[in-house]
């Protein structure tokens, strides 16, 4: 799912315009092992699989996508039919 994300944003803003690097790279931003499950009365969350000691860097945006305008980032949630998929 992600790598197809990663392929359409930078198919939607430009290889030039694109804040992600590699799109095909295996890399997510969350540098420990995690998962992703229900929390009951929470709704969905993401979870630590292993314990994190104090000071472990739990996030790196380097890769994080951007985009120059509204009409940009509605192209690219457009290319989604999965509704359940798009924020």
């Amino acid at each position: 799912t992600w790598r197809k994300y990663r392929e359409t944003y930078v198919s939607v803003v430009g290889e030039m315009n694109s804040t992600i690097g590699d799109p095909v790279a295996d890399f997510n931003g969350v540098p420990v092992s995690h998962f992703v499950k229900q929390s009951p009365g929470r709704g969905r969350g993401i979870f630590a699989g292993e314990d994190i000691t104090e000071g472990t860097l739990l996030w790196d945006g380097t890769r994080s996508a951007q985009f120059k305008d509204g009409h940009s980032y509605k192209k690219f949630l457009a290319y989604f039919d999965d509704i359940n998929l798009v924020c």
